[in-house]
């Protein structure tokens, strides 16, 4: 966990460095807890390759979670600036709306990870 946790961090400030123009720091915090927890839900449950340092097969982690983090970027939405009121109120309450459809999936995809994370641990041999 500690690795998957050491890793996650980096990825962030990584591709947050990348992507600091398009967003804001409100958005990081999902992207790290759905790297985190996404990383180490497939980590565990991929067959373990590559060599064994302190007993932890660490390929299959770093790997995921480059995948993830690319795959999370290219969600991240990209903003330009609204020309008019008008637009700026209907980028705005287009957000608004996005960001409630997001909420429910966001913590029904955190739940489904959490319980992918205890089910692998409950059903090791």
């Amino acid at each position: 966990m500690l690795f998957v946790m050491l890793m996650t961090f980096v990825y962030t400030a990584f591709f947050g460095i990348g992507i600091r123009r398009q967003t804001t720091w409100n958005v990081l915090l999902p992207f790290f807890m759905i790297m985190f927890l996404a990383t180490w839900a497939t980590g565990i449950w991929l067959t373990p390759v590559g060599p064994v340092i302190r007993g932890i097969f660490r390929l299959p982690f770093i790997f995921i979670g480059l995948l993830y983090a690319l795959l999370l970027t290219a969600f991240v939405p990209t903003t330009r600036p609204p020309k008019s009121t008008r637009e700026k109120a209907r980028q705005a309450q287009k957000e608004r709306e996005t960001l409630q459809m997001f909420n429910i999936f966001f913590w029904l995809f955190i739940v489904g990870l959490i319980i992918a994370i205890i089910g692998r641990y409950v059903t090791v041999h």
